[in-house]
Order: C-alpha cells, then sequence, then structure tokens
C-alpha cells in the first residue's frame, strides 16, 4: 500500500506558454512521423507505404484536399504538437505548378497516375515473373506487357477522353480571374479553348506509347487501373486475380531490399526528408 500515490503535484501552464523542447519530449514522447496518403485504408496505398516508411505512421484519407488539410493543420500548428507530417497524393496529371504549390505545404505527387502504377511498374512485373515463374521467363515477361498494352489500345478512346477532360479542367482552372478582376464592374471574363487540339496531341501521345510498347509511360499518364490492363498482367503471369499478384509485389518489398530501393526512388527526396528529419 505504501507504493501507491495518494497525491500529486501539478503546475498549470499558462495559455499559450511556450513548452521547449525536452518538456515535450517528457509530455509527449519522442518525435512521431505521420505520412497521410489519398486513399482508403483498405485499399493498396497503406500496405505498400508502410513497406516504403517503415518508421512512419500512415494513416489513409479519401481525398487529395483532406490529406493537404491534414498535412497543413498539423504543420500550422507544430509548436502545440510534437508531429511531423506529410501527404502523399496521386499523381492525376498535375500540372507542374499545382506539384509544386503541393511540394511546398509537405504533400508529395506520386511520379505516376495513382498507387497502382508502382505495383504495376515493369520492374516489380519482372521481379515477379523471376519469382514466379519456374522457365521462360523473358517470354512469360514480354506476354504481361503486351496483353496489358493490348487492353489499353483497345480503351484508347476511353483513356484519350479522360485525359482532355482533365486537361481542359486544368486550362479553366488556371485562367479563372482572380477576385481583383472580379471586382470591376465592367469586367468581362472570355476563355475559348480548343478541345480539338488538345484530343489530337493526347492522340499523338498515347500512340506514341502503344507504338514504344511503353507500359511506364501509359502507366505514368493514364489511369489503367479502370482499365482491364492491370488484370491481363496478372493473368499472363498465372495469378487467378490482380489481388494475388499485387500481393506478391508486397512479399518481394518485404524480402528483396534492391526491389524496395527502386520504389523509394520513384519518391524523389521524399524518402530522404523523411528518414533524415529528427
Amino acid at each position: 500500500m505504501d507504493s501507491i500515490p495518494v497525491t500529486w503535484t501539478a503546475n498549470l501552464l499558462e495559455r499559450n506558454a511556450l513548452i521547449d523542447d525536452e518538456m515535450k519530449i517528457d509530455i509527449l514522447g519522442a518525435r512521431q512521423k505521420i505520412i497521410f496518403v489519398e486513399g482508403k485504408s483498405h485499399s493498396l496505398d497503406t500496405p505498400l507505404y508502410s513497406l516504403l516508411f517503415p518508421e512512419v505512421s500512415i494513416i489513409a484519407k479519401d481525398t487529395c484536399r483532406s490529406v493537404e488539410q491534414a498535412v497543413g493543420g498539423l504543420r500550422a500548428a507544430s509548436g502545440h504538437h510534437w508531429v511531423q507530417a506529410w501527404g502523399i497524393v496521386d499523381n492525376d496529371r498535375r500540372s507542374t505548378n499545382d506539384i509544386a504549390r503541393l511540394k511546398d505545404k509537405g504533400v508529395h505527387a506520386l511520379s505516376h497516375f495513382s498507387v497502382e502504377s508502382l505495383y504495376y511498374h515493369t520492374e516489380m512485373i519482372r521481379r515477379v515473373v523471376e519469382r514466379q515463374v519456374c522457365r521462360e521467363l523473358e517470354d512469360t515477361f514480354q506476354k504481361a506487357i503486351h496483353d496489358a498494352i493490348d487492353a489499353a489500345q483497345r480503351e484508347r478512346d476511353f483513356l484519350i477522353q479522360n485525359a482532355v477532360e482533365r486537361l481542359v479542367r486544368r486550362e479553366i482552372s488556371n485562367s479563372f480571374p482572380d477576385k481583383t478582376a472580379l471586382k470591376k464592374v465592367d469586367y468581362i471574363f472570355e476563355l475559348k479553348i480548343n478541345v480539338s487540339d488538345h484530343r489530337a496531341a493526347e492522340l499523338e501521345k498515347f500512340e506514341g506509347f502503344i507504338h514504344a510498347r511503353d507500359l511506364d509511360s501509359l502507366l505514368r499518364y493514364y489511369p489503367l487501373r479502370d482499365n482491364p490492363a492491370l488484370d491481363k498482367i496478372a493473368k499472363a503471369i498465372g495469378f487467378n486475380k490482380q489481388a494475388a499478384y499485387e500481393d506478391a509485389v508486397l512479399k518481394i518489398l518485404q524480402e528483396d531490399p534492391a526491389a524496395l530501393a527502386f520504389l523509394k526512388s520513384l519518391f524523389g527526396d521524399l524518402v530522404a526528408e523523411v528518414a533524415n528529419q529528427l
């Protein structure tokens, strides 16, 4: 009974009082690193990022906007907590300016269209083939690539239309007048977009990737997650469904440091930034 405390002494801090780092460690423990990712908690994002950033808490958010708000909120209140936050969002063919804007806020856009593109990068396909297939490795790998590109080509019109819609929305957003212009009584806002030019340029780009048999560029620029291409890859290697292929990728990343290092290289300076931040 003598070892059980019956009273405590507490010193109350004044409102908005500054807390030094030593006291923060005593109260809150060591720094916690969090990466907010765009996606569902049960989606492909969380298990992949947990392997790429093993010392970091991965928290899924439904939308890019939610990721941006979560990171911004924590960073704005950094003096009142002991958490460091970053964000990862899908590329979704963002403009260079938008990617730079997000990065300034601690939110990093993927190098490819979406997280699925990382699982099905040709480097990962080859590694899965080497592990799963006993013979005819190169033939199996080439069949997976061929079947995926063939499936993408059959969905050409949908993929190009999707890209054109994104380009037009971006052009409208970038052209929207600022508040100063809108306050002018005689201000007239006019905008003309040559959709045909956008479609022609997109068609040329798409056909170039098809002709070059460049699956990685197709994954970078187009939403193949909504296309049969990914399922074709899984089946060409011998999996009954995509989930089995994706589980194989995760297992390789757990066991093969070189494969893990490759995927980390697709995240630019984010990996080093998170690792070096004290």
